[in-house]
């Protein structure tokens, strides 16, 4: 729900269940929330007028948790539901289609897009780092007190391009 310091804490939207992740859409997808963690899709509310309307659904969203927009609109949506799971690259339409394949459940939880449109997804070893087309362009070393990443549940680039991983 919106908020503000000293707000009272209300309901925005009823009739959402499961939910595990938000991302604030960009691009074309601007003026819209979306939240994975629906069984089979992920969900859209719009905020003005408020709505909330299944955006993609399909066999690639067994177990959404985490999602992430980019500028160009599309949305990364982490799949928990196969083994292992997956990255989905959703169009500004809805449209998904694989963009990556994980290691662990445990690890390849976060997710997050800078403004360049590179995709930063979690495993193991620290931070994958692709382009808008999936190719791999490196990895970010995990914590160096920390043999791999235990369980990275979020993540978030501040206006400084630093990278936070929860």
């Amino acid at each position: 729900a919106p908020f503000a310091e000293g707000s009272i804490f209300s309901i925005f939207i009823s009739g959402l269940s499961n939910g595990q992740g938000i991302a604030l859409g960009q691009g074309p997808l601007a003026g819209s929330l979306f939240i994975a963690g629906f069984p089979g899709r992920v969900g859209r509310i719009t905020l003005a007028p408020v709505g909330l309307s299944v955006f993609a659904s399909g066999p690639l969203f067994s177990f959404p948790e985490a999602v992430a927009s980019a500028p160009d609109g599309s949305l990364y949506i982490v799949n928990l539901g196969f083994n292992p799971p997956r990255l989905v690259k959703t169009s500004p339409s809805g449209v998904p289609s694989n963009f990556a394949v994980g290691t662990g459940s445990q690890t390849n939880r976060a997710v997050i897009v800078d403004t360049a449109g590179n995709v930063y997804w979690s495993h193991p070893n620290g931070i994958n780092k692709y382009d808008s087309n999936g190719n791999l362009l490196g990895t970010l070393p995990g914590p160096p007190d920390k043999p791999v990443y235990e369980n990275p549940m979020g993540a978030a680039f501040d206006s400084t391009g630093n990278l936070y991983i929860v």
